[in-house]
């Protein structure tokens, strides 16, 4: 899934759905007392009553949550039983009742409303989707983020919010002075990621322990001095996922074992050693060119040494008299090289000798050439490492490929509206 495709949803979709101006947020933390509530500005509160989680049930405070929203709480005593009044919709609930009426309907709880320290907790996924909230449980930072922001995208059936693609956009895939072109870079981070992150949950594998307190750890450490501007849970959810992401590529990879015999196959076709005969037309010290006089000094000087090679002089001893390359002090033997190395024409005429075999002159930025293509030397440890990170490169990509072309991606919130959402970080 690229850049590309996402354009393609957009052109798809007809309808717009609004971002209000008065989109909210609240992130919670699982035993804190802190809260902060996005709404223009990130406003930090101290609540007496913390959420925690038990049987597997996610329990905030209603009063904080649903007045946060604006919506209304009244507490009957003598029926133990909270309501919550919105603009359009009425919440009833009953202590340690699995049931609880939404607008007069039955609705059935997975956790009922209780009491803990005085205060009424309820289940945080039932009210907040009660209330038209969306609800994000950040695994790795055990944080809570309650939002009236619609979702940006959903990638197989995974949620990407508004909150994850401004932290995307302030810290991962911001173009200056282009916002169009950040909102879709940080759009098509996602189509990459989110896949391999949604495949590695489904397969079982999560990041450990140590791996999330230290991930959570730099990011609250750096929160006074370079997230203040933005809530740390959206930012821990995308680092964690991306976390994720590499955690089971590298499982993956594990199932690949790169031997001796792989690289050497592979240093057997890509690479290639070739000795050359340089004669500049460029400055050696400035890269400027030559004089035109000095440049056919030159090409009559290579087709010199041509007309002695074909004659039968030894390449070694012309090259040694004639090159003016200093490289071949450090490279006697030749140079050991695969494709993207050398300039373009030097390259496409050594991999087009056979071994032995001598070029005829070679024209490149740097002046006149002709090569020699010799015997590749046993492959060095460097070179063994580059290949081995080459192709581990390559089978990381197809997996990618895999994971992410397959991937059912649901444009949620058109990206114009994204683009004028996130106009003020432009």
């Amino acid at each position: 899934m690229s850049i590309k495709k996402i354009i393609g949803l957009l052109l798809a979709f007809c309808f717009l759905l609004s971002i209000g101006a008065s989109a909210k947020t609240m992130e919670f933390t699982i035993g804190s007392t802190d809260l902060y509530v996005k709404d223009a500005e990130i406003e930090s509160k101290t609540i007496d009553a913390v959420p925690y989680i038990e049987n597997s049930r996610t329990m905030v405070p209603v009063r904080v949550v649903s007045e946060n929203f604006g919506a209304e709480v009244d507490w009957n005593n003598e029926a133990r039983k909270v309501t919550i009044t919105s603009e359009d919709k009425t919440v009833e609930l009953t202590i340690d009742s699995n049931v609880a009426l939404v607008n007069g309907e039955e609705k059935a709880l997975d956790a009922p409303a209780t009491i803990k320290d005085g205060r009424t907790m309820v289940p945080l996924r039932f009210v907040g989707e009660a209330l038209g909230k969306n609800i994000e449980f950040v695994d790795a930072s055990k944080q809570i983020l309650i939002t009236d922001h619609p979702s940006a995208i959903t990638v197989d059936g995974y949620g990407i919010s508004m909150e994850d693609v401004e932290t995307a956009l302030r810290y991962i895939a911001f173009t200056p002075g282009n916002i169009e072109e950040s909102v879709l870079n940080a759009l098509d981070y996602f189509v990459q990621v989110t896949p391999i992150a949604n495949a590695a949950k489904a397969n079982g594998v999560y990041l450990n322990d140590s791996q999330k307190k230290e991930l959570t750890d730099s990011v609250m450490n750096d929160k006074d001095s370079y997230y203040s501007s933005t809530l740390t849970a959206p930012l821990i959810k995308v680092l964690s996922d991306n976390l994720l992401a590499k955690t089971y590529l590298d499982t993956l990879l594990e199932q690949y074992p790169i031997g001796n015999d792989t690289i050497a196959d592979f240093y057997n076709q890509a690479y290639v050693r070739a000795k050359h005969i340089l004669i500049l037309t460029e400055d050696p010290q400035t890269g400027e060119a030559l004089s035109k006089k000095e440049q056919a000094n030159a090409k009559k000087q290579i087709e010199d040494i041509a007309k002695k090679l074909k004659n039968g002089e030894d390449f070694d001893a012309l090259m040694n008299e004639y090159c003016q390359d200093p490289g071949i002090i450090q490279n006697p033997d030749g140079y050991v090289f695969t494709a993207g190395e050398m300039v373009p024409e030097f390259e496409e005429a050594a991999f087009a000798l056979k071994e032995g075999e001598i070029s005829g002159i070679v024209e490149t930025s740097y002046g006149y050439h002709i090569l020699k293509k010799e015997p590749l030397p046993e492959v060095s440890e460097y070179i063994k490492m580059i290949i081995e990170n080459t192709i581990r490169t390559e089978i990381s990509n197809r997996i990618i490929q895999g994971l992410t072309d397959n991937a059912d991606i649901e444009l949620v919130t058109p990206i114009e509206k994204m683009i004028e959402e996130f106009s003020y970080l432009g």
